[in-house]
Formats: structure tokens, sequence, C-alpha cells
């Protein structure tokens, strides 16, 4: 099968639309399908085409300014791919992939609706005549939470039997359990203290993510031998200096560390060196962080909304919270790491879980099945 893929976020950013589409692409490239990925070139990536993982990436230089950025990467592709022939074309992202993949010339179009933005943009307008004009052809659209399909199915006003629910994925061979030598390594490359309980929150500061209730419900935690972990970007710089002033305004300045933005190959070190991983979003479409953790036999807190409850079985491999519920959030907390018999119990299921749900070869499966 002939496949061409549009993500204007893919390597080498840091971020979950681009490892899905990093992984999806190599996944269906090992089954030995013909895959092609167009996105934009950022930073220090490789020239503008290149093979990696088996997959053909074409990687267009474009401007830095804002909407113009988009602009070029639509004139570009269109010319690009003006006379090429594919079975399956598959994009990512709503702007400006829609303006790209629509003009290529495909037997089945596909589109992935990822994004917590879609989210805040449904809650808006609820339906939309203009996208839904747009999507007329469009043939499938998979959402990676239950949510994220049924609101997709409304907004683009597309019958409900052409939008599915497949989850996102993990590398389970990467993300994998640690032994204990690699756990203290960890801890030890990280600067965490050998006996500490540590709590990880890989999430940007901003507020749909919740970070501040995190910090929040540190307060009431217990500290004794206690780490908060927050990995992430200040995505919203304002919001971010007001999670850091109120951290310390509440006496956290010993721990609570914010380390910022941390590669995914590194990421690794910071599940191998944490006990519990906290998931205290307000909106989320889903998390790859949390997949990532399960992988790596974490027992997950996150809160009852958006794709969260898709991945956390609650009272099995992790626990749910209200929304905004610090004190929800810092009761089941101080369970976990109260209770190290309970942490390695829900860890265990949370790999399995991982293991059989949501690893790459079953999600490609599931998506190749749509593709055909």
């Amino acid at each position: 099968m002939k496949i061409c893929v549009i993500s204007h976020d893919f390597s080498p950013n840091i971020g979950g639309i681009a490892a899905h589409v990093a992984h999806l692409s190599a996944s269906l490239a090992a089954l030995g399908h013909e895959v092609s990925v167009a996105t934009i070139r950022y930073g220090n990536a490789s020239s503008f085409s290149s093979v990696e993982g088996g997959v053909r990436i074409f990687r267009f230089k474009v401007p830095k300014i804002g909407k113009l950025r988009g602009v070029v990467f639509i004139v570009k592709t269109f010319f690009f791919f003006l006379f090429s022939h594919f079975d399956v074309v598959h994009w990512h992202n709503m702007l400006p992939d829609t303006f790209v993949a629509l003009p290529i010339h495909a037997n089945r179009k596909v589109f992935t609706n990822h994004s917590s933005d879609f989210l805040e943009r449904f809650d808006r307008q609820n339906k939309s005549s203009f996208w839904s004009f747009l999507f007329k052809g469009v043939d499938v659209i998979i959402g990676p939470s239950e949510e994220l399909s049924s609101k997709a199915a409304i907004f683009f006003n597309k019958p409900k039997n052409t939008t599915h629910f497949i989850p996102n994925g993990v590398d389970v061979s990467f993300f994998r359990l640690a032994q204990e030598k690699e756990r203290l390594e960890a801890r030890h490359q990280l600067e965490f203290k050998k006996d500490a309980i540590i709590v990880l929150c890989p999430r940007r500061l901003e507020y749909k993510n919740g970070v501040d209730i995190f910090v929040e419900a540190a307060a009431l935690i217990e500290k004794k031998d206690f780490i908060g972990i927050v990995a992430g970007n200040d995505a919203d710089v304002a919001y971010a200096k007001q999670v850091k002033d109120r951290a310390s305004a509440l006496g956290l300045g010993d721990v609570m560390r914010f380390v910022g933005a941390v590669a995914n190959e590194k990421m690794r070190l910071y599940y191998w060196a944490s006990d519990v991983v906290v998931l205290p979003s307000r909106m989320e479409a889903t998390s790859i962080a949390g997949l990532e953790a399960m992988a790596c036999g974490l027992p997950l807190v996150g809160a009852r909304v958006g794709g969260i409850p898709s991945i956390i079985f609650d009272k099995q491999s992790g626990l749910l919270v209200d929304v905004d519920d610090s004190v929800g959030f810092a009761d089941a907390l101080s369970r976990l790491c109260q209770n190290t018999v309970l942490r390695t119990h829900m860890g265990v299921i949370a790999r399995q879980k991982a293991q059989n749900l949501f690893s790459w070869e079953s999600i490609t499966k599931k998506t190749l099945v749509l593709y055909e």
C-alpha cells in the first residue's frame, strides 16, 4: 500500500503528535507498506529528503513567521505532490495539514483528530458548516479518545460509522520496566535522592494541563521524602510564572522541581526514576505521556476528563480524580506514595495494559483495517 502521511508536527519536535506520527509511520513501513511523510523542516533536521526507519521523509523549508509558515507549506506540498497518487493520505492536524492533504490524489482520505485545540473549538462552535463542507470527501476520522471521536462526528457533520476510536500507542520496547540498577542509575543522573518518593507530572505549563492543581495537591501531601517533578516547557509564560510563584508561596521550593522540556529519549530516565505519574489536566485529548508511564510500569493518578479515563483503569492501574479537585489529587497521591505494595501492583497492571492494548503493533493493525 502506498501511504502519504501529512503532519507539520514531526521530529525533531518534542510532543505527542510528533511521536505518534513517527511511530505509526515506522510501524506501517515495517509491515511492508510504502510510506512518505510530508512535514516542515525544523531546527537542525536533516536535508529535504531522507529515509528514516524505512520511511521517506520530505521536510519543506518554510518561513518562521506565524501563519505565513502554514501558507508556504501548503503551496510547496501542492506542487510537489501534484502528479502523485496514493492509496491513502492520512493527516494529523486540522491546520494547516487539512489544506495540504485534501488536494493530494488518494483512494482513501483519513484524518486523525488528536488535538485538545479541537475540543476548545468544539466548545465554542459545536458545529461548523465550513469544516463540514471541507470534510465532505473525507472517508475516515480517527479519534484517540471516545470524546474526540464522538465530537468529531458532530463538528464535521459526518455519519457515526465514519468516525472511529483508536487510542494512541506507545513503544513498549523502549518504554519498558527498569531493572533496579537502571532505576538507581536514572536517579543518580537526574540527581534525585535514592530513597525519595518521586511523583512526575509530564505536562507543559498551560492552564488546560492543570499543573497548578498538582502544586496545590503537593502542599497537602506529607513532605517526608516526597519530591514532585514537572517536566514540560513554559507553553504559557504568564501561567508558568503564576504556578512557580504559587509553589514558592506554599513553601514547596525544596520539593517541587520544574525541569522544563525533556526530549522523548530522555523521558524514559524520568519514568524510571519516578514512583507515580500524575495527569491533573482540565482538558485532555489523550495522553501519550500517560501511556509511556504505563509502559514503564508506573501507576497513574489522573483527572476524569477527555481521553484520560480511556487509559487509566480506575483502582486497577491507577486512580481517577475529579477535575480541579486538588484535595482529591492529594488523597490519591498520598495513598500511592505511602503504599509500596499498591504502587507495585498497579504498576504491573499498567504495564500489562500498555502491552496488550496500546502497543504500536496493536494500533497499527487497527489503523490498517480503516485504510483498507
